[in-house]
């Protein structure tokens, strides 16, 4: 049997051994599990879906039941403790801030996204944050691949709508934090969406291997489980940010705008034959 030493959380270990008896035997229920871990169904459902707590008695249990050694069980003791449960109330802790900032963001409705979708109107905007240097020479050095008259327009509009003020010839952001909507399929979106994509595409080609990262991870998808998987991925991503605090207002270290863009569609087509 594979060791807790393998998972960074008891959680991942137990659906991990769920997983390999269902493998073994596809009637393997989670009530068979439970039953032979020595717990009740309605316990086991709230350890592996992180609504319960795994005390000390529990944890005996289990690893009696899985047969673990004992430097295995001292493991298992540990990830199932006290401490990871204040870990998993610091992480609620840290998305609930992190959103409570994303609910006070200025809301871009798609009308008016319509007008700034061009990438470099959200680039410039996340530029200002930064406070470095918010004059249009400043913006104008920032950004040399975009023309001066295009970052002249955009500014025009980011003051019409009201996501920047000037003062003293300094182009200052109203708030912290933009929230653009952007579940709804428009051409707008779309286009945003390929402008994103083709940049990523160059910057391959273009920037440092220090100055991006991509990464691809194929994974089994259920249509029920997708709509679960982006919002866990959107949420942690704010969470990331809050926890790293990416806060130009916070640290003055923070120099430049990175794009996160996250690409996730399907490959295969659903086959029930």
């Amino acid at each position: 049997m594979i060791s807790p030493k393998e998972f960074d959380n008891h959680i991942s270990y137990l659906k991990y051994i769920f997983k390999q008896r269902v493998n073994k035997n596809p009637s393997y229920s989670l009530r068979a599990f439970a039953r032979d871990l020595q717990i009740s169904p309605a316990r086991l459902s709230q350890i592996l879906n992180q609504t319960g707590n795994l005390g000390p008695i529990i944890s005996k249990k289990i690893c009696k039941h899985l047969d673990l050694n004992e430097d295995d069980t001292k493991y298992f003791y540990n990830i199932a403790s006290n401490k990871q449960t204040k870990f998993l109330e610091e992480d609620r802790k840290t998305y609930i801030e992190a959103e409570s900032k994303w609910k006070s963001a200025i809301q871009v409705d798609l009308k008016d996204f319509a007008t700034i979708n061009k990438w470099y109107y959200l680039a410039i905007w996340n530029y200002l944050l930064l406070n470095k240097n918010n004059s249009l020479e400043g913006i104008q050095n920032a950004f040399p691949q975009v023309e001066s008259s295009l970052i002249q327009e955009c500014l025009s509009l980011l003051l019409k709508y009201f996501y920047i003020t000037k003062e003293n010839d300094l182009y200052i952001p109203t708030k912290e934090k933009m929230a653009v909507f952007s579940k709804a399929s428009s051409k707008e979106i779309r286009d945003f969406h390929r402008q994103m994509i083709t940049m990523a595409t160059e910057a391959i080609e273009e920037q440092n291997i220090n100055e991006r990262f991509l990464y691809n991870m194929m994974i089994p998808m259920s249509q029920e489980k997708y709509p679960q998987f982006i919002k866990k991925l959107s949420d942690y991503l704010k969470i990331i940010s809050q926890e790293l605090d990416l806060n130009p207002a916070n640290d003055p270290d923070l120099k430049n705008i990175y794009a996160v863009n996250f690409q996730i569609f399907k490959l295969s087509k659903d086959n029930n034959a």
